[in-house]
């Protein structure tokens, strides 16, 4: 079966085994990247493969949680391999929710982190392996997830050999989802796989390419378009010791490519211009980013529409501001939020490819994305044209063309674990209600324009999506993180309401002075609001203004549970 995700890695395995597949450490951030490659990947795989069917695991549903390592990608593949299923758990999860969790997907066994040990001992389950960190020896490099003695021959030939019914359950993902209960999401080999391939399609990785792992592994976005896809195409992945060393990260490993959610990419955009204001170099990059400009419809003219010479070009004249993330990038992949697309071209300018994406746990991961060998300079607020397994249509589009996103592929999920109830709500016809509003523009090109949970609706029956105020807002340097909302005032009308963590340190700046105190934070941010609302319809307008001093509650790809905010 082709289409299998273990198909397609044990064919990688092969193809690319002397290459380096992971990079990790010993010991924190501080000591060096050990190398692990594709050879030793599949040793170790295996290995842990024939130890978990020695121990009579082959078919059972086994979890697995903690921080990001070489050892959580083990179990992960290992489990798959056999025909185990396979329960990624998030690792921010409290202990009752773990438990939960636990009970629900109805595990016999767990991976986990030393910090879970007092969850996992009340949740009863009689096989749990502890996951220690990577470490060296006098003997060599100790890597194996070792979870007994060594397995027979037999057992390693079964492992090798086994080959997944195609639509047998493969893992259950639960929805961290920004409001809501969990739900169980079931996929099968053949779904995961399948996405696999449509990635590997649009995001053009290489077998030469480089990235830093820093999104959870536990999450989809990661699991499947990072190290699933990623592997499957030779790229070499280093353990990220996580967002406060990213920069540092991406250095050491030489990383080319980055998966990442809008907030890096806006901390990438702003590390750039900060250092450029700071070293007094600010108009030498504007006037370097338009030179660049000005050729760009030429040489798109004479390269048919393929935008691999602008970037190549700008990656000399801009080698300086890349090596302040990190030196080598040449591509970065996002989704999972709203984004301005003044934002990614901004990156773009500096000789950085950027992709976006739009796809949900439902659909295995990836749905849409502007393609590695196209221009999306002119359509950078589009999340791209349906990857080759998926059809989308616009239901019930209004006079804009906008309306809620139906999608219909092979990649669609089994159902929600145990709630047939809830998967028959999202399924019309085969076609898979997405819950977001958009629309296709004349080239089969997406657009989301908000999701349909976040929509307010005023007393007069004006619809406003959250996120198109949203991604407006945040191109204001005064402005951190925010969400818009609908609160009710006194008498029950509908209020549009901003939400704002600002940058202490724009403010400051903005203010022209150290320190400022409650009252010109809020002021320095209610202007910033004051110019938006003259640019938007009257009900449209914000009329309520929050300045927050704690974070927001977020999922694991750094969303905004909105529900969970509202003050």
């Amino acid at each position: 079966m082709k289409e299998s995700l273990k198909a397609i890695m044990c064919s990688a395995l092969e193809q690319f085994s002397a290459q380096t597949a992971f990079m990790v450490k010993a010991d924190g951030n501080k000591s060096p990247y050990e190398k692990i490659s594709f050879r030793e990947f599949k040793q170790d795989v295996l290995t842990l493969s024939a130890q978990l069917i020695e121990k009579g695991f082959q078919g059972k549903r086994v979890a697995v949680i903690g921080d990001n390592s070489y050892q959580w990608v083990l179990a992960y593949f290992a489990t798959l391999f056999i025909g185990s299923v396979t329960v990624p758990l998030d690792r921010e999860l409290l202990k009752p929710e773990i438990l939960n969790l636990l009970g629900k997907a109805k595990c016999e066994a767990i991976f986990h982190d030393k910090k879970y040990e007092e969850a996992v001992r009340e949740s009863g389950l009689v096989h749990t392996f502890l996951m220690r960190k990577y470490y060296m020896n006098d003997g060599g490099t100790s890597r194996a997830l070792d979870i007994g003695t060594a397995p027979g021959r037999a057992q390693l030939q079964a492992a090798r050999d086994f080959v997944p019914d195609a639509d047998a359950l493969a893992c259950i993902m639960f929805t961290s989802g920004t409001t809501g209960e969990a739900k169980g999401v079931l996929h099968s080999h053949r779904t995961l796989g399948k996405n696999v391939l449509d990635i590997q399609e649009s995001l053009g990785f290489k077998n030469t390419d480089s990235t830093v792992s820093i999104l959870p592994m536990h999450h989809c976005f990661e699991s499947r378009m990072g190290i699933s896809s990623e592997l499957s195409k030779g790229v070499r992945i280093a353990i990220g010791d996580g967002l406060k060393y990213i920069y540092k990260n991406l250095e050491e490993a030489e990383a080319t490519i980055l998966l990442c959610v809008p907030l890096l990419l806006k901390s990438v955009h702003r590390r750039i211009w900060n250092n450029a204001e700071k070293t007094g170099t600010a108009e030498s990059l504007k006037k370097r980013i338009q030179d660049l400009k000005g050729k760009r419809f030429e040489l798109m003219k004479t390269s048919g529409n393929n935008d691999d010479a602008i970037f190549e070009i700008g990656r000399k004249l801009f080698e300086e501001e890349r090596k302040l993330v990190g030196g080598h990038l040449r591509k970065i992949f996002t989704g999972a939020a709203a984004i301005d697309p003044a934002l990614i071209n901004g990156v773009q300018d500096i000789g950085i490819k950027v992709q976006q994406g739009y796809g949900m746990t439902e659909m295995s991961a990836l749905l849409s994305s502007t393609r590695h060998y196209e221009d999306n300079y002119l359509k950078a607020s589009s999340v791209g044209r349906p990857v080759e397994s998926a059809t989308f249509k616009i239901d019930a589009p209004d006079e804009d063309g906008i309306g809620e996103i139906l999608i219909k592929g092979p990649t669609a999920m089994l159902g929600y674990l145990d709630r047939p109830d809830l998967t028959a709500e999202v399924f019309q016809d085969g076609w898979y209600r997405t819950g977001d509003y958009g629309y296709l523009d004349a080239e089969g090109w997406a657009y989301i324009t908000g999701r349909k949970m976040n929509m307010i609706v005023t007393r007069t029956g004006k619809n406003i999506f959250p996120e198109e105020l949203e991604v407006e807002l945040a191109k204001s340097k005064l402005i951190g993180e925010l969400m818009v909302y609908g609160s009710e005032d006194k008498n029950g009308n509908i209020l549009v309401s901003l939400q704002v963590r600002p940058v202490m340190e724009e403010v400051a700046k903005a203010l022209g002075k150290a320190g400022p105190d409650s009252n010109e934070i809020f002021q320095a941010v209610a202007a910033e609001v004051k110019a938006l609302n003259a640019t938007v319809p009257n009900y449209k307008r914000i009329r309520r203004l929050v300045i927050r001093k704690e974070e927001f509650i977020k999922t694991p790809t750094e969303k905004i549970r909105r529900k969970m905010n509202i003050i």
